[in-house]
């Protein structure tokens, strides 16, 4: 099995921590290697902090202060894409900066919005850290299926999280490669990450995982307001599209209700084709809505109004 990082033993786990990361993240960067990491696992894991803590690792371990970069670095929702993706790419002040994260939005889209955002998304940016900037790019989301197959195969590293209440999250991370020994069917699989620690007692194959406490206060609680900011502005968009959409449904629905009213109440001797009485309620007859092509979900407040339209032109009981 091929060794994917080589690394001298430390004092504290902490320091072997940010040099695998940077054996894994940086040294491809510094190879012309882009690296496209996925972070999976339900809501409340920890993935984007843990996403957070990769970005502060990998900044710090260049010299930078992540704190100056984090709006720069995130990219919360698909309104803020083009231009974060530009300025990271062509910015001279982010000449060094090489860490670029696409943050869950899944809440705030649907299904399919989200599938197609993120699959894109990989692909244009990938294809312009190749040729332009390579990047450590950051997908967060809650499980593979939101990349579709082909998109698949362009992942550097699968990664897990998962966090126990009242423990530290859980952070494994999975190389991607692609099996070509059935070269008519090849398969997308993973494997775990095998290093090389070496010690003043010769070398030592093995496996790793992580365990990630929160970054610190004064990041996490910036990046919570960048958050909130980014997507507040997003559910606020989509709030005032289903008001105006209500607004435009029922002023339709009012102004047919109105008009057929009208003409009904100009009409009095074809109202009897359109109410019936039930234990001495008016109500619409069975197929009028289908007969003005009105939707059943808009059904009872067409009946509504055009009930009330009737009762204000006197047609009651006794006249129908």
């Amino acid at each position: 099995m091929p060794v994917d990082f080589v690394i001298d033993q430390k004092e504290t786990p902490r320091e072997e921590a940010i040099e695998i990361i940077k054996c894994l993240a940086i040294k491809r960067i510094k190879g012309n290697k882009p690296s496209i990491w996925m972070i999976a696992g339900d809501s409340g894991e920890g993935k984007s902090w843990t996403a957070l803590t990769l970005m502060m690792l990998i900044l710090e371990a260049q010299g930078l202060n992540p704190k100056d970069y984090l709006k720069d670095c995130f990219i919360f929702t698909p309104f803020e894409y083009s231009d974060k993706v530009n300025k990271i790419l062509f910015d001279k002040e982010m000449k060094k900066v090489n860490v670029l994260i696409l943050d869950e939005a899944r809440g705030l889209l649907n299904a399919k919005e989200w599938y197609s955002y993120v699959n894109r998304a990989i692909s244009d940016i990938n294809a312009m850290s190749r040729g332009i900037k390579p990047l450590v790019i950051i997908i967060v989301s809650q499980y593979s299926g939101d990349i579709e197959k082909g998109t698949r195969r362009t992942l550097t590293y699968y990664c897990k999280c998962y966090r126990p209440i009242g423990h530290r999250v859980r952070f494994s991370i999975t190389r991607i490669w692609l099996d070509e020994r059935d070269f008519d069917n090849p398969k997308i699989r993973r494997r775990r990450l095998v290093g090389l620690l070496r010690t003043p007692n010769g070398n030592k194959r093995f496996h790793v995982n992580f365990k990630f406490n929160r970054p610190p206060k004064e990041l996490s609680n910036e990046y919570e307001i960048l958050q909130r900011e980014a997507k507040g502005k997003l559910i606020q968009g989509r709030f005032k599209m289903m008001i105006d959409n209500l607004e435009k449904k029922f002023k339709g629905v009012e102004e047919r209700a109105g008009g057929i009213a009208e003409f009904y109440g100009k009409n009095p001797e074809t109202l009897r084709t359109l109410v019936e009485y039930k234990k001495g309620k008016p109500r619409l007859k069975k197929g009028i809505l289908e007969a003005h092509n009105i939707k059943e979900s808009e059904g009872k407040l067409f009946e509504k109004m055009i009930l009330e339209k009737l009762e204000e032109g006197g047609f009651t009981d006794a006249t129908v």
